[in-house]
């Protein structure tokens, strides 16, 4: 799978027990269906209405979402961040190869910097840390290098959603730093 086509991404059960309690603890869940180009949209999961990363009012709890994970046949889960949360999101894009289960060297110096919650997007092929903080401004990144690889990366702290596995990266924190 190249960058960028999610034609092929794996649906998978988000693995509960690992989640950690403080986002489980938040009313900021959301859930996604994919459309047929691999679009992601994002439902209100207390009735499955359109949802927004904009208005916490088309948001729920994390058992509205499990529960209509299951009721509306949703292909996963999300979590907002928004304002009024102490969270950060950093989404490092295509840096691991789900069949190996190696990450690019970058991506790992990245990831342990952070020392935060980190988990396997639904893709196998991106990451997605989670970690206290603010920023800026919202930041995406692409270069390619020297070495002929892009290198590409997404944070942000309100105003958006991560879909929410559980698949949490081995060797990383179950907690949020």
């Amino acid at each position: 799978m190249s960058e960028g086509d999610h034609t092929t991404i794996p649906l998978v059960e988000p693995e509960i027990s690992t989640i950690p309690e403080e986002l489980k603890a938040r009313p900021q869940w959301v859930c996604w269906m994919l459309d047929d180009e691999a679009r992601a949209s994002l439902f209100d999961p207390r009735n499955h209405t359109a949802a927004s990363g904009r208005e916490p009012d088309t948001w729920g709890t994390f058992g509205q979402a499990l529960a209509a994970l299951q009721a509306y046949t949703c292909d996963g889960i999300g979590f907002v961040f928004s304002e009024d949360d102490p969270y950060f999101g950093l989404s490092l894009v295509n840096v691991r190869d789900p069949e190996t289960q190696t990450v690019e060297p970058w991506a790992t110096a990245i990831v342990q910097f952070f020392n935060s919650y980190t988990e396997i997007a639904p893709s196998g092929r991106d990451l997605h840390i989670i970690a206290r903080g603010s920023i800026a401004q919202p930041l995406h990144r692409s270069r390619t290098y020297a070495d002929g690889q892009t290198r590409r990366f997404v944070i942000r702290d309100h105003a958006f959603h991560f879909p929410i596995t559980g698949h949490r990266l081995a060797g990383t924190p179950s907690t949020i730093a």
